[in-house]
């Protein structure tokens, strides 16, 4: 029994063992073939079991810091440190990490400790250098690189620092011939080829001359495909190339860069939000969405412009309902645009939330009222419709009261005013002096636009429910009067005043003049049943019943389906 429990015992070592290596042989694997995300998922394990290998450590390390997880690669580069001890090549990765973190004054410590340590290594005054230029240390950072070259002129890391040097300063064409000398040492330094690229964009940008421009901006993108091919899983090749193409307005491309820099780096928040705003720039909507809420989840400084974006994309997809919710919560957070306010309304609408929709069209209008006249007198007339005749005169009077609105439609809008003041106090009688205030509009108009015939009929109609009969009856003749003049245009406003008149007649039992009335209407109408019934019940009422038969004979020769014609015909016994 103890001879299988010692057998056990081996086996089970080597079988941790194997474990433990195989899991390190997976990162290496894959930090060779740059799957960096895939690896990190392994580090915390692979550490835990590897806690001796410093080699191993740092590689790690490495690999967080290729993600930009500087923290984590802080810690394990101290991991490193606490094993091996002050080694230089350690406290280069360690004062980076730190200046990364922007924590200055203990990356200068660690990287002079370095220095210190080697004083021979020109990549201690190197790493030095770049932490100088992280805290803009510009005159610090040149003596490092000059001490640097000093030491070692041949390499190309130190021509790749001068570049960085003149380039943080923007002196972009030395920035480039320092990258270029780095490159003549050694061309596969990608790092020196992205940074090439970059400056031949920013020369482009600076250069008045369109043709050199434009040589200069293929230069960097035949720079750009050539470190994307060499190295397609270079995540930050694909972020800065599309970040030129981003701030270039070449979108489409820009959405291809980044799409790929996405799928390497799935927790690259801020290359999504730049893919977000690409494919919402090209209309591709569909696609952003997902990016733009994962960015609204994870990147706080930009949650608010991409709900934004958000809420257009999916009212631009008809995705009414999603389009109210993101801006509901837009509105909760700061101040919506005009056009995002008129995006919400129209969505509201369109989801058959009326109140909603009213309610911020009003607020369009309180906020913006010089832009908005057109949508004034729109929402005016729709109030009226909806029998909203409160919210309709506030709107009107918000319109009458904007300077920028003083325009040709003013009488129309005391007209449409007029209308909801009559109307509102005819619905609710408890909106005393309604009438008067309708009066007062109706007078407005005319006395701007003396054709307004509807305002003569509606005039009419107020006088009429205030009891002045007499004043309403003129008023229907005076429209009456100007619409024959020109029926083609008019037409329907005589219809109306006619038969309002012999409605108002009727009310007063004066049968003979709503034969009169009705005759002049038959006689520029023969073919109205309207008009033939009036002068029916004219007659009826006169006592002339022969013509009444007569006349209702007419109604239901035009108009077959007339029930009260086809009644008081028979009450009448008008026979055959």
């Amino acid at each position: 029994m103890r001879i299988l429990s010692s057998v056990l015992l081996v086996l089970m070592f080597c079988i941790s063992t194997l474990s433990a290596s195989d899991t390190a042989d997976q990162v290496e694997a894959m930090a060779e073939n740059k799957d960096y995300v895939e690896a990190a998922k392994l580090i915390p394990q692979a550490v835990q079991e590897n806690k001796k290998d410093v080699k191993f450590i740092m590689l790690c390390g490495d690999i967080y810091a290729e993600l930009e997880k500087w923290e984590e690669a802080l810690d394990l580069y101290k991991k490193a440190e606490d094993i091996e001890g002050d080694e230089p090549y350690i406290l280069r990765k360690i004062g980076k990490s730190y200046s990364k973190l922007g924590k200055h004054k203990e990356a200068f410590e660690v990287l002079l400790e370095a220095k210190d340590e080697d004083k021979d290594d020109v990549y201690n005054y190197l790493e030095l250098a770049y932490a100088y230029l992280a805290a803009d240390s510009i005159s610090q950072a040149e003596l490092e690189i000059t001490r640097a070259v000093e030491i070692n002129s041949d390499i190309p890391d130190a021509y790749i620092a001068l570049g960085d040097l003149y380039f943080s300063q923007r002196v972009y064409e030395l920035a480039k011939d320092k990258y270029e000398e780095a490159l003549a040492k050694d061309e596969s330094l990608i790092g020196a080829r992205i940074k090439l690229a970059t400056s031949y964009y920013w020369l482009a940008n600076r250069e008045y001359d369109d043709d050199l421009a434009n040589e200069l901006f293929t230069r960097s993108l035949k720079e750009w495909n050539r470190v994307t091919q060499e190295d397609p899983k270079n995540a930050k090749a694909f972020y800065q190339q599309g970040k030129i193409l981003f701030f270039s307005k070449n979108f489409a491309k820009a959405a291809e860069s980044f799409y790929t820099y996405a799928q390497l780096r799935p927790e690259g928040y801020l290359g999504i939000w730049y893919l977000g705003q690409s494919l919402y720039e090209v209309g591709k909507c569909d696609s952003a969405a997902p990016y733009l809420e994962i960015v609204a989840e994870n990147i706080d400084s930009v949650k608010t412009k991409s709900r934004l974006y958000l809420a257009r994309c999916y009212f631009e997809n008809k995705n009414y309902p999603m389009a109210i919710d993101y801006y509901q919560k837009l509105k909760a957070e700061t101040k919506l645009e005009e056009v995002d306010l008129k995006r919400l309304a129209s969505s509201a609408f369109n989801s058959n939330d009326t109140t909603l929709a009213l309610d911020t069209y009003k607020e369009v209008v309180d906020t913006y009222p010089d832009n908005n006249c057109e949508l004034m007198y729109k929402l005016g007339r729709m109030f009226i419709g909806l029998k909203k005749f409160e919210e309709s005169v506030y709107v009107l009077n918000r319109r009458l009261a904007t300077e920028a609105c003083q325009d040709s439609l003013v009488p129309t809008i005391y007209y449409y005013r007029g209308m909801a003041h009559m109307y509102g106090g005819l619905r609710d009688s408890s909106k005393i002096g309604w009438d008067s205030l309708a009066k007062l509009d109706f007078e407005e108009a005319l006395k701007l636009d003396s054709n307004n015939l509807g305002a003569y009929i509606y005039l009419a109609d107020v006088n009429a429910n205030l009891g002045d009969n007499k004043l309403a009856e003129e008023l229907f003749l005076k429209a009456i009067e100007i619409g024959v003049a020109d029926t083609a245009k008019y037409i329907n406003n005589v219809r109306q005043a006619y038969q309002k008149i012999c409605g108002m007649k009727l009310d007063q039992k004066k049968w003979s003049d709503i034969s009169k009335y009705a005759k002049q209407w038959t006689d520029l109408e023969p073919k109205s049943p309207t008009a033939w019934l009036y002068r029916a019940v004219g007659s009826q009422g006169a006592g002339d019943v022969e013509s009444a038969c007569r006349y209702y004979g007419k109604v239901l020769s035009i108009d077959p389906k007339n029930r009260l014609a086809a009644k008081n015909r028979s009450a009448l016994n008008c026979g055959g």
